[in-house]
């Protein structure tokens, strides 16, 4: 019986193993999408940030700031956080930023995803010209 026990108990634990991986079997496809026609450039002051986890919703997770213009305030999808402190690029409530991206709707609500971020005088890009990720291929685990 004891055998029996902890066969059971490896089985169930392999079972599981999936489940633990969370977003990394989220479709790609659910999440918005990088459109180059839709291009825009939006300065700001930023007023709050938001970490949103990677597959916890239907957008991009990662660092999302709401930036206030002078004609509105918007969601901004810029990165991974790890990736933005990777390139030494975090931002910080109160600072004022420049960004480039594309203007999409997500459940109702204009968002901007950023192409290239600017602060200070520095810029990131996050996206090339067709707005994949400059992250992309490079491992997010434990980041």
């Amino acid at each position: 019986m004891h055998r029996t026990g902890k066969i059971i108990f490896v089985v169930t634990l392999l079972a599981l193993i999936p489940c633990a991986q969370g977003a990394y079997g989220v479709p790609q496809r659910d999440r918005p999408k990088y459109d180059p026609s839709t291009e825009t450039t939006i300065e700001g002051v930023v007023t709050e940030k938001i970490s949103v986890p990677w597959g916890s919703s239907d957008c991009w997770g990662g660092e999302h700031l709401i930036v206030k213009t002078d004609a509105e305030t918007i969601e901004v999808h810029v990165g991974p956080t790890w990736f933005l402190a990777r390139e030494g690029f975090l931002v910080e409530i109160g600072e004022r930023v420049s960004v480039t991206g594309s203007r999409i709707r997500v459940n109702g609500r204009d968002v901007l995803i950023t192409q290239t971020l600017r602060k200070g005088g520095r810029e990131l890009k996050v996206r090339n010209e067709r707005g994949q990720p400059n992250w992309k291929g490079k491992p997010t685990r434990g980041r």
